[in-house]
């Protein structure tokens, strides 16, 4: 029986030329077009996914102001944050305004963030000369400056800025890297008012540096990198338990951004 069919089917196609090489060229033209189709939903997919990551989507904003009785968070509070399961990191965020001498040139109420070393990182695109701020920068408290091009133009005019000193506050500051004035920072800091820079100055220093310069102990505000976007909810749930417990329930005390400027689990 099988072999009666095998060979009708032989005398078939022997005797069909033509339409037999039109349904097989239908068929691999069918099974190409789903293979072509599947790999650039794929690519598609991935090239998403990266741009979703470097718009913040696996990035959880903090903002932490506390209560009368308890301002911010404590190192405590902090360390149990960053040991919250898929946690790839934690980036803290001071920003201040002062004004800006370098020998007869002032800027005045430029902008000066303290970071850490975990943003940048995950910014690896930010520095175009120097380097950026480490551990040991953190650990020293060294008054080290990276500064964008903007101010690099109005107060180093025609000189290479990197080495050279400028005063913030009063204090003396080493130039150590320029980052780009034109590159957005990620849809989180968008969300906080801290996107492009534009024309406008801006420094960053150590977060522990800009700690001392705003007299404050406590953080306010700090990013939770999440290793894997898919259990940001999970990293989001741990974190509103820690938050809970350290501002003991209160309401107003702390909020949760995530993913273009949603709150999540957002006391207020």
């Amino acid at each position: 029986m099988i072999r009666e069919s095998i060979k009708m089917s032989w005398q078939n196609i022997a005797h069909n030329k033509m339409r037999s090489f039109l349904t097989t060229l239908g068929i691999v033209i069918g099974v190409t077009s789903i293979i072509a189709l599947i790999t650039i939903v794929q690519g598609v997919t991935g090239e998403v996914t990266n741009q979703f990551a470097s718009l913040g989507a696996g990035k959880i904003t903090v903002q932490a102001p506390g209560t009368p009785l308890k301002q911010g968070l404590t190192d405590n509070d902090i360390k149990r944050l960053s040991e919250i399961e898929n946690v790839a990191g934690l980036s803290p965020t001071l920003s201040i305004r002062a004004s800006i001498v370098r020998n007869s040139s002032v800027e005045e109420n430029i902008s000066i963030e303290g970071k850490n070393q975990v943003y940048f990182q995950h910014n690896l695109d930010l520095i175009v000369r120097g380097r950026a701020l480490n551990i040991l920068d953190m650990q020293s408290k060294n008054k080290v400056a990276i500064i964008n091009q903007s101010l690099e133009e109005k107060l180093f005019f025609g000189e290479d800025s990197i080495g050279q000193t400028m005063q913030i506050n009063g204090i003396t500051y080493i130039v150590v890297g320029v980052i780009n004035s034109d590159v957005s920072t990620d849809m989180m800091s968008m969300a906080g008012g801290m996107g492009r820079t534009g024309s406008e100055g801006k420094a960053i220093i150590p977060f522990t540096t800009a700690m001392g310069i705003a007299r404050v102990g406590n953080t306010s505000s700090l990013d939770l990198l999440v290793a894997d976007s898919s259990k940001s909810e999970e990293v989001i749930k741990d974190a509103e338990l820690i938050l809970n417990q350290a501002f003991n329930y209160k309401e107003n005390s702390y909020s949760i951004i995530y993913q273009f400027g949603q709150f999540i689990g957002c006391y207020e």
